[in-house]
């Protein structure tokens, strides 16, 4: 069972993969935009950071705190998370998620960038992984 479960995670993987993104980890991005395959969604999503207001920005740091916080999110959820960034490595993803993490991270006020620096080294990976991801704002997160 050892050597079946990494390969049954990986199918397991493609299988939700593909439903998901209509197409196979193995296709390149690079061909459908800066930011991959959700190129137009993540715009949109760097448009809404650069008109977020200060407490929109407030009430996402209070939000970003309390998820640190959280043991169920340490446990269960950033766990999560790290499943879309292996995704991403292994899917060409990584000039979209570079190329998404300068527009985001020049979306963010110079003040606020100490804070999101740790969340920026996952957040462009999960971005362009999940085309859900994009509807939403940092605020959001």
């Amino acid at each position: 069972m050892l050597v079946c479960g990494p390969i049954l995670v990986r199918w397991r993987f493609r299988r939700r993969y593909a439903g998901l993104a209509h197409g196979q980890p193995s296709d390149d991005p690079a061909e459908t935009g800066p930011y991959g395959p959700n190129t137009e969604a993540l715009k949109g999503f760097i448009d809404r950071v650069r008109a977020m207001d200060r407490a929109q920005w407030d009430l996402a740091e209070t939000h970003l705190r309390n998820l640190h916080a959280n043991s169920v999110v340490r446990k269960a959820l950033l766990p999560r998370y790290r499943s879309a960034l292996d995704a991403a490595v292994a899917t060409a993803r990584l000039s979209a998620a570079a190329a998404l993490e300068d527009a985001v991270r020049a979306s963010i006020p110079e003040h606020r960038r100490p804070a999101w620096q740790l969340t920026m080294s996952w957040l462009p990976a999960v971005l362009v992984t999940d085309p859900r991801s994009a509807s939403s704002t940092i605020a959001a997160w």
